[in-house]
């Protein structure tokens, strides 16, 4: 039998946090234990497990294009990043876990990617793409098909592995 023993402080995605760097990175070590916080869920880039915590991996996606409907791409099944590259991007602020995701996977194949908007909250985002200013890289679940916009999934896009993490100390 469970019995509710105190309170229970828990963390929202990373990507979703208004400031994700701050959160969820400090000095390259992600920081949820030491911010008081008893549980949370991570989004982080394939093979980047969070440290300073116990953990247990959820589930890992590859990211998906976001479009505007009417974009050139938007009718194709799927793109490589290479088609993506010389297009406006609206990404996460630099150094977030968010941001990390896309960092590295256009590094693996040698591109840079033009960023013209960076947004802590996934429905700016979407909004921005919808309004035609750009695109972006985001997990399925979270485009949602009221959106309008478009999605086409990425052959070598990244990879995001879903994390529980909890702090190691439990009175």
């Amino acid at each position: 039998r469970w019995r509710r023993r105190g309170r229970c402080r828990q963390g929202g995605r990373a990507e979703e946090d208004p400031q994700p760097g701050r959160v969820w990175r400090r000095r390259g070590q992600h920081q949820a234990a030491h911010l008081g916080l008893d549980v949370a869920f991570l989004g982080l880039s394939e093979g980047v497990e969070p440290q300073g915590v116990q953990h247990r991996e959820l589930a890992r996606e590859r990211l998906v294009a976001v479009l505007p409907r009417d974009h050139a791409l938007a009718g194709r099944r799927q793109v490589r990043l290479v088609d993506l590259v010389d297009e406006a991007f609206i990404e996460f602020p630099a150094a977030s876990p968010g941001r990390d995701q896309g960092d590295r996977a256009f590094a693996a194949v040698g591109l840079v990617r033009r960023v013209a908007f960076e947004a802590s909250d996934t429905r700016f985002m979407l909004d921005l793409v919808r309004h035609g200013l750009g695109v972006c890289l985001l997990p399925p679940g979270v485009v949602g098909s009221g959106a309008g916009v478009q999605t086409v999934d990425v052959e070598d896009g990244p990879v995001r592995a879903q994390f529980l993490a909890w702090r190691s100390f439990n009175p």
